[in-house]
Formats: structure tokens, C-alpha cells, sequence
């Protein structure tokens, strides 16, 4: 899911129910699709990961030419549990916009150590529009 913010900024969120060995790959190719679309933007990226498998992803690119890295949500309960606080704080019912709000959100603390679920709040919920890939 690929969401464009107000403040000119793109979020996307990817997520996953099991470990993928090409993950990193992926992000990769995701981001230069991303950037291309928004060449201006600041891209933010962030696989949420729901399974129950210890992660072993690798959440960056580390060659001699070629340094990449995104963010990595690892914990369901913790993942439920905060957009379920987002939820609240952004909309009493389960609207599309709502649930958008709720994970922007979740990804924003993410994004943005340490994760507290004090940093959801209203103030994040600014999605411009969205875009499923």
C-alpha cells in the first residue's frame, strides 16, 4: 500500500505473513518504482510482519555502490494493538479512512523511534490519497 501525505511525503507499507529471502530486493525495486512516480518525495518505507516465525529478513542493501535500507514492524501483538489505539484516536468508526489513518500512524512511530503508543495520535492522519500496487 502506497500512500501519498499532505505534507508531500509517500508512505508505503508492506505486509507480510511470513519471511521472504528476496525482501530486501523487493523494497528495493518498490522504492525506485515509488521515487519514480514521486520524484520529489521523501519515501518512507515499512514492512509490517505478521508471522509467527522469528524475522529473518534483511532489512537492507549494503554493496560497495549501492546502499539501501527501510523499516521493519516485528511484533503482531504489538501491531494490533497500536492500530487499534490509532484507531481510536482517528476515527470512531472503521472506515477505509480510518483504518488508512490508523496504519499511517503505526508506520509513523515505527518510522520514528522509540515506538510509543503515546505518538499515535490525530496529528498523523494526514492522507492526501493511497495507491495499492
Amino acid at each position: 500500500m502506497v500512500a501519498l501525505l499532505q505534507d508531500g511525503r509517500v508512505l508505503h507499507l508492506e505486509f507480510q505473513v511470513k519471511n521472504d529471502p528476496e525482501m530486501h530486493w523487493r523494497m528495493y525495486h518498490y522504492y525506485g518504482t515509488i521515487q519514480q512516480r514521486w520524484q520529489d518525495a521523501d519515501v518512507i518505507q515499512v514492512v509490517i510482519y505478521l508471522g509467527s516465525a522469528p524475522l529473518t529478513m534483511i532489512p537492507r542493501i549494503d554493496r560497495r555502490r549501492c546502499q539501501f535500507s527501510y523499516d521493519v514492524a516485528v511484533s503482531q501483538a504489538l501491531v494490533m494493538l497500536s492500530v487499534r489505539s490509532s484507531l481510536d484516536n482517528c476515527s470512531r468508526n472503521e472506515t477505509r479512512a480510518g483504518w488508512l489513518s490508523a496504519v499511517t500512524n503505526l508506520a509513523f512511530s515505527i518510522h520514528s523511534p522509540p515506538f510509543s503508543l503515546a505518538r499515535l495520535n490525530r496529528a498523523s492522519c494526514n492522507v492526501k490519497s493511497m495507491t495499492l500496487f
